[in-house]
């Protein structure tokens, strides 16, 4: 063993009084020469790959959106079947009723909406071709935590797939975040095996975002669609927090306005009348109008 190593000793110490040789003989700026080549060659094969892809259409076109063409794309995406796409999101009929709002106030003008909680993207994408009807320099910014949900691990890589498929995602600004503290994911509900409650410690996001947006953006949304945190107290606060987002006029959806989410009735139907005025529900989503 021992004459093994000195062997390999050997072999090295041979290798490396080679190298030093030949260091002495080729004149450094040979060696010098040689690298700038090398790097040179590989900078070009770099930049052949960028110009490659600077080549390809950057951004998709815009195309036309339609709900049930979103409900398929997402179906395929998460390999699921259409009706479990369809039961977390608002129901294509509400999100007309809404739209209806929209056009009645905007009077052609670009318009800036705000949306809480995302989930895959569907009225969040919805609405967003909505504005862009009404006005195409109109922006829509949304806020979610993007912790699992429902079953789906990245929420937010959905959304955006969603998005760019129809080509809104550069009308769109996503801040990742809590509208307010931290709170338990999935109201509470356990799905595929995912219970929001013992895994809550390892979801994290950043917080408070309502309050930051206001300090960037006071009053200056024309209306926000609410479909988040579904606990009462949670829910009310957003919306107390909205009178300083919302623009006078402007408008507040609350999704779920129903009796199997009694928390969210409630905060509709017992709002701050001072800030707010009820405009009417449909069978599931509440209008609430900032006053003047």
């Amino acid at each position: 063993m021992w004459e093994v190593e000195m062997n390999a000793d050997t072999i090295r110490s041979v290798k490396k009084g080679f190298n030093f040789v030949l260091k002495c003989i080729i004149p450094y700026n040979v060696v010098v020469l040689k690298y700038q080549l090398m790097a040179k060659k590989q900078q070009a094969i770099r930049q052949e790959r960028i110009d490659n892809v600077k080549a390809q259409p950057q951004t998709k076109p815009r195309t036309d959106f339609s709900y049930q063409e979103a409900i398929r794309f997402l179906s395929t995406t998460l390999n699921r079947e259409p009706e479990q796409v369809q039961e977390g999101c608002i129901a294509e009929t509400s999100l007309e009723y809404c739209t209806e709002f929209l056009v009645q106030r905007a009077h052609g003008k670009p318009m800036v909406g705000l949306h809480v909680g995302n989930f895959v993207g569907l009225s969040l994408a919805y609405l967003t071709d909505a504005i862009l009807r009404i006005h195409p320099a109109s922006v829509m910014i949304s806020i979610d935590p993007n912790i699992p949900h429902r079953g789906i691990e990245n929420p937010l890589s959905i959304v955006t797939a969603l998005l760019t498929h129809f080509g809104l995602q550069e009308h769109n600004l996503i801040l990742t975040g809590y509208t307010l503290e931290k709170s338990v994911s999935n109201d509470g509900y356990i799905f595929n095996d995912y219970d929001p409650v013992s895994r809550f410690q390892e979801e994290q996001s950043c917080e408070q975002q309502l309050e930051r947006l206001a300090c960037l953006m006071p009053g200056g949304f024309d209306f926000c669609m609410i479909d988040g945190n579904h606990e009462e107290n949670y829910l009310r606060r957003e919306v107390e927090l909205m009178a300083g987002l919302l623009k006078a006029d402007g408008l507040m959806f609350l999704d779920d306005v129903t009796p199997q989410w009694e928390g969210v009735a409630n905060v509709f139907h017992h709002f701050d009348h001072e800030h707010y005025e009820k405009l009417g529900t449909d069978w599931r989503v509440g209008v609430i109008r900032k006053k003047g």
